[in-house]
């Protein structure tokens, strides 16, 4: 009885290692995890969508389990990772930059935790005013009612920077810390003039708040633009098209790409695995949202702020990207 419970547990072994042999290692697991999140942002934002898709891509690819959290964003996104709590995040270019180096708002304690996988389109800077607000510059936001994001998060950081740009403070407005939800709804029943808003464009927030009322946005003069890029490393121009939001003429603003960034004690076979499946499934995050479809291999680098995972490194490596 022994001897047969030794040759089937022999058997059963041998099995288990031929399939490991022949599988590859989306289907055998080689790490010791076995749940993961991402965390994005608002509902009404890009991040929260595009995280979910990213979500299905390794739920569908990969034995493990992924899940989604909506969350206030860019900085709240690098402190979640830092704390524990999830990890994956999309955050932009600027705040995983800061963050890393120990600037802005992680001043003087740098997260070094934080790794890179991939760049994936870029976010502008939107500023939406109502239609009839006499908002016509930056500058006329004086004595208006405007929405400058949630506290600490990265359209507060961005909106800070903007109003230094302009010589201006948060003093020179009736401003308040809500985030664009918050802010369209104030929007659309008159009692807010404008908001600030970082996101891809177009964004499904400010589609919403432009269903139920008429808004321009307002654009970054070209020598403010230049002024900024000066300022921020990984800052380009951004037209956003007549149209978008029922806007009649191009609007120049700035963008920073967002990033997927990762925990660097992720095992460096489960990072190859992630970076791997969303480059082969990419098409579907441009079924899921428009930005999606500017998601390519070949920009997968550009803007890159924080130092790859090597299990990144080591996909990128393999197409030939890097030495």
């Amino acid at each position: 009885m022994i001897k047969k419970a030794f040759y089937c547990t022999s058997i059963l072994v041998l099995v288990l290692l031929i399939g490991a042999m022949f599988l590859g290692p989306s289907q055998v697991q080689a790490w010791e995890r076995s749940y993961i999140s991402i965390g994005t942002g608002g509902v009404g934002g890009v991040y929260y969508p595009m995280g979910g898709g990213i979500s299905e891509i390794i739920n569908e690819n990969i034995d493990i389990r992924c899940s989604v959290e909506s969350t206030g964003a860019s900085v709240e996104n690098i402190n979640l990772m830092k704390q524990g709590f999830t990890e994956l995040s999309l955050v932009a270019a600027n705040i995983a930059y800061n963050a890393h180096e120990g600037l802005g708002d992680f001043e003087d304690e740098p997260v070094e935790m934080v790794a890179g996988i991939a760049s994936l389109y870029p976010e502008a800077v939107q500023l939406v005013v109502l239609e009839g607000s006499g908002i016509e510059h930056f500058t006329d936001l004086a004595g208006k009612r405007v929405s400058v994001g949630s506290p600490g998060s990265g359209v507060e950081v961005m909106a800070r920077e903007l109003f230094d740009l302009y010589g201006m403070s948060y003093d020179d407005v009736d401003h308040d810390y809500t985030g664009f939800a918050e802010a369209s709804s104030a929007m659309a029943d008159g009692v807010k003039d404008a908001a600030i808003v970082w996101a891809g464009a177009p964004t499904a927030g400010i589609e919403e708040l432009a269903a139920r009322r008429d808004v321009r946005l307002v654009e970054i003069e070209e020598e403010k633009l230049e002024e900024l890029q000066e300022r921020l490393p990984y800052a380009a121009r951004q037209d956003i098209p007549a149209g978008t939001y029922g806007i009649e003429e191009d609007v120049t603003t700035v963008a920073i790409p967002a990033l997927l960034a990762v925990i660097t004690d992720m095992e460096d076979d489960l990072v190859y695995e992630i970076t791997k499946h969303l480059f082969e499934n990419v098409e579907r995050l441009g079924d899921i949202h428009v930005l999606g479809k500017e998601i390519t291999l070949e920009t997968a680098l550009d803007g890159m702020s924080l130092p790859l995972h090597a299990g990144a490194e080591r996909f990128y490596r393999e197409q030939g990207m890097i030495d």
